[in-house]
């Protein structure tokens, strides 16, 4: 199945990411990508986003030229995405059996002079301040030192440059509360990697530290029906429609792409190729 993603960038198939924004990080390539119109933004994100991934993609263009960090590379295949999109890529991770997944992934799609992964924590990214345009990931906020994360993704972006994240979140004490009730852990939306949901304090002081802040939300009633992929297959087809619609319906979906921009200096620059 090929997924098509925004701003004309091409990129090879997740398996189950329309659903669930993080991929499997087993899934195979696909050799036929196709792509989707350009398309203007808007407060519930950027039109014609049909999901995470397209989001995170439209948020992160315009790509080329652009020194992009990826944290949390999986199989690197969003990397791999940025750098077919024109940027200069270095993915992280702290497993080296995925680094080396990423490795193998650069070598067959002929990216080494666009790409290298190394094997590096999150919060303790050994480069200089100021350093990327863009730093990008998918569950890859370790939840238990969030203020970390957010300090060396702060110090290594650029004035001005920007970070877009998709993670799972639960906003809602209620289906929290309904979870605890029920005796079992919240569920992470179909498909995606086992980290934590965020709670929204925990979002509010993590982009506390950015201007520009922005969120879309996706995978509708994620922490209700997140076991199940039929349920979360219909709510998909309806949930744009109404997470734009019913704003206070973000309250219950399962998952949030984050766009968060540095402080520029006073005048303004560095701001210019990302406005």
């Amino acid at each position: 199945m090929a997924f098509r993603v925004a701003h004309g960038i091409r990129v090879e198939a997740f398996k189950t990411l329309d659903a669930s924004g993080v991929a499997q990080r087993t899934s195979p390539p696909d050799r036929d990508p196709t792509t989707v119109p350009r398309g203007p933004r808007h407060g519930g994100g950027a039109r014609g986003a049909r999901g995470p991934l397209e989001q995170l993609l439209a948020w992160a263009s315009p790509l080329e030229g652009a020194r992009a960090l990826e944290i949390g590379c999986g199989d690197g295949t969003l990397g791999a995405a940025l750098a077919a999109g024109g940027a200069q890529v270095t993915t992280v991770d702290l497993d080296p059996a995925l680094i080396a997944q990423a490795r193998r992934r650069i070598a067959r799609d002929e990216l080494g002079y666009r790409m290298t992964a190394q094997v590096m924590p999150l919060k303790a990214l050994d480069f200089p301040d100021d350093g990327f345009d863009l730093v990008v990931g998918r569950a890859a906020l370790d939840r238990a030192d969030l203020d970390a994360c957010r300090h060396e993704i702060a110090r290594v972006l650029r004035p001005g440059g920007t970070a877009v994240l998709i993670e799972p979140v639960c906003l809602s004490p209620t289906v929290r509360a309904l979870a605890q009730a029920a005796a079992r852990p919240l569920a992470p939306p179909h498909g995606s990697v086992t980290a934590r949901p965020l709670e929204d304090h925990e979002l509010r002081s993590f982009l506390d530290r950015f201007e520009e802040v922005e969120r879309a939300y996706f995978a509708l009633t994620g922490q209700v029906a997140g076991r199940s992929p039929l349920v979360q297959g219909a709510l998909s087809r309806w949930e744009r429609w109404l997470l734009d619609r019913f704003p206070s319906m973000r309250a219950v979906a399962g998952l949030c792409v984050l766009r968060a921009r540095k402080a520029a200096p006073s005048g303004g620059g560095g701001m210019a190729a990302w406005g």
